[in-house]
């Protein structure tokens, strides 16, 4: 008996340790992660409002009544208020939205024509605005935060200084305790002046224990590091620290070099802004170009979340940089032609219009739906398995660097 309570005692102090360190890994990692959830939440609602805002502002100039804007998903909390017959609502998940526009529910029998003020009944072309007018806004509210980023901070360029730059997580600089700031004096036995200097030796020493000497706010240390093999070959940096056509298989450390800021015109930082949404526009399409540009760039909320993290430690500016492009990249996701995505509907609305007006029948459109739902999952699916290999390899980990030997 005396025994059989002993081990009771006993399991339950050990149950009651497991649950306090449970409960303190939870707590922990909320008030380390908390303040980039918030960022996240805030973000992806920001960046829906914009793009829906395009579909609810077309549909009333087209005269389609809108029935509902709604910021988030699953039940209604509350409403906001009520406008023109639109309810502005948020809803219980605030990850996403939608515009609810009247008559927009196909039938079978083709009804949907003549609903009054219905998105049906309107002509393709004025369907084919309202559609294309979601991914507009997401270019456009993408580019003109690029345009005050870059006006407030100006030009960024690559500093030929032998300074540490941004640091990735869970990389070689970091597991080696180094950070961004930290000045490099020499790597093995060859003086570093500049930052070029460290990568022509990192990039032949794949895989090769390099013993490093930095200093930190005046302290002098000293640290070791391997850097890593990329899996595939990357762009060759100049002796300007520029991209050359040059491809090749390359040792990497994961830090980058640090950056001067030079102030810009607003002239400019619109053509700046201009330039960046191009590149990001020709960035989006190659990602379908190959397997392996897909394997490499897709991702789910997952990898938004992990990179949202990332940003929110390096500071305001690159958390708005990073808005910037999600949301263009959800203008340019929302443009291909896969249903039920806007550039899907755009398709069929095109085609309505060179029908002269006359709708698709339902066994065709129902085909459509499917195709489409079909390749959309097989998308989201593709991006949920990267997050989760990312998230398994370590690539979006947080750990703490190793400590560094001060002199």
């Amino acid at each position: 008996m005396f025994y059989s309570i002993s081990l009771y005692i006993l399991l339950a102090r050990i149950k009651v340790s497991k649950i306090v360190v449970i409960v303190s890994d939870i707590l922990e990692n909320i008030y380390f992660f908390g303040p980039s959830i918030l960022v996240f939440i805030f973000m992806l609602t920001l960046l829906v409002i914009a793009h829906e805002l395009g579909h609810f502002w077309f549909a009333r100039l087209m005269g389609m009544k809108v029935e509902e804007f709604a910021v988030g998903f699953g039940k209604p909390c509350f409403p906001i208020f009520k406008k023109n017959g639109t309810l502005f609502t948020i809803r219980a998940w605030l990850l996403g939205g939608f515009v609810k526009i009247h008559g927009m529910e196909p039938m079978d029998d083709g009804s949907e024509i003549q609903v009054k003020d219905g998105f049906y009944s309107k002509t393709p072309l004025a369907r084919l605005l309202v559609l294309f007018a979601g991914p507009l806004f997401s270019i456009l509210f993408g580019y003109f935060v690029l345009v005050g980023y870059f006006f407030y901070q100006g030009e960024v360029l690559p500093s030929q200084d032998n300074k540490l730059g941004y640091v990735g997580a869970n990389t070689p600089a970091e597991k080696a305790g180094l950070q961004e700031g930290d000045v490099i004096l020499k790597i093995n036995d060859t003086e570093i002046e500049k930052y070029i200097d460290i990568i022509k030796i990192t990039r032949t020493h794949a895989g090769k224990l390099l013993k490093v000497s930095a200093i930190r706010k005046g302290d002098i240390f000293h640290t070791e590091i391997t850097p890593q093999l990329d899996p595939t070959p990357t762009p060759v940096i100049s002796d300007n620290l520029e991209l050359t056509d040059k491809l090749m298989q390359q040792g990497k450390i994961g830090a980058m070099w640090s950056v001067v800021h030079r102030k810009i015109s607003l002239s400019d930082a619109f053509i700046k802004g201009y330039v960046e949404t191009a590149r990001g526009a020709y960035m989006f399409a190659k990602v379908f170009t190959s397997f392996q540009k897909a394997k490499e760039n897709l991702g789910g909320l997952g990898s938004i979340a992990a990179i949202t993290h990332q940003a929110t430690q390096q500071g305001i500016d690159k958390v708005v940089y990073l808005s910037a492009m999600i949301s263009l990249s959800l203008g340019f996701m929302n443009l291909l032609p896969i249903f039920p995505l806007d550039g899907g509907q755009m398709v069929v609305a095109f085609i309505e219009l060179c029908r002269g007006g006359r709708r698709l029948s339902m066994k065709v459109q129902n085909i459509v739906a499917t195709a489409g739902f079909g390749l959309l999952f097989l998308l989201i699916a593709g991006s949920l398995w990267n997050d989760v290999e990312r998230f398994s390899s370590g690539i979006f980990s947080s750990k703490k660097p190793n400590v560094v030997k001060k002199d």
